[in-house]
């Protein structure tokens, strides 16, 4: 008897990644504290209308759900919460482009070095020149 192939679990959120939002004006004294304090270490920051969101590596081995318990008590945090991943909407029954990505998740990255929205899963050809 054939078993049907399960589908693979992807989880919702980046496992050792956070992102914050913290008031207006810390230093970055602070924010170096408040890394070390934490047991994390900064990986991008982004900076839009005046407000900065942290993506942030933790160091050791807590939980994602511990580590923004314990930046929620923190007085510069205005924010926190797991770096969630994001699937794409697709309607009920409908195929998958052989462009998309093998998961079907799209990762949202604040790192410089990363698309922001994976080639794979905008459906753009990288290999497709201008045609005249």
């Amino acid at each position: 008897m054939r078993h049907a192939k399960q589908p693979r679990q992807v989880p919702d959120h980046v496992p050792d990644e956070v992102l914050t939002l913290l008031v207006s004006g810390v230093s970055e004294h602070a924010i170096a504290a408040l890394g070390r304090r934490l047991r994390l270490g900064r990986a991008a920051s982004l900076t839009a209308d005046n407000i900065t969101t942290f993506r942030w590596k933790i160091l050791d081995r807590r939980s994602v759900s511990a580590v923004v318990r314990s930046l929620q008590a923190e007085p510069i945090v205005l924010a926190a919460q797991p770096n969630y991943t994001y699937q794409l909407g697709q309607a009920a029954g409908a195929a998958r482009p052989p462009s998309h990505g093998r998961s079907g998740r799209t990762r949202l990255s604040l790192n410089g070095s990363k698309p922001l929205i994976s080639p794979e899963a905008s459906g753009v050809d990288r290999d497709d020149r201008l045609r005249r």
